[in-house]
């Protein structure tokens, strides 16, 4: 499976990755509901952008490192690992 994931997957996956063309039309969006500890405290966001895998990803990363960086003494946060 490793060494033929074209044959393994009918062409779904391959050896190398997505082209440039595929990560150029490729995007996602996703529905986040977050409640507090009131009834009335709900937040609804839809968070929407380019190809998740390769394009987005790195971006996420470094949009929740600048915010860990910039605002950590806004973060309730004691120790462990924050993921």
């Amino acid at each position: 499976m490793h060494g033929n994931p074209a044959v393994f997957s009918n062409g779904v996956f391959r050896e190398g990755g997505p082209t440039e063309e595929e990560l150029a039309v490729g995007s996602f969006k996703t529905y986040c509901t977050a409640y507090g500890m009131q009834e009335e405290e709900v937040v609804k966001v839809t968070c929407e952008g380019p190809e998740p895998g390769y394009v987005a990803t790195p971006r996420m990363i470094v949009a929740f490192a600048m915010t860990v960086l910039h605002h950590r003494d806004q973060i309730p946060f004691e120790g462990g690992v924050m993921v």
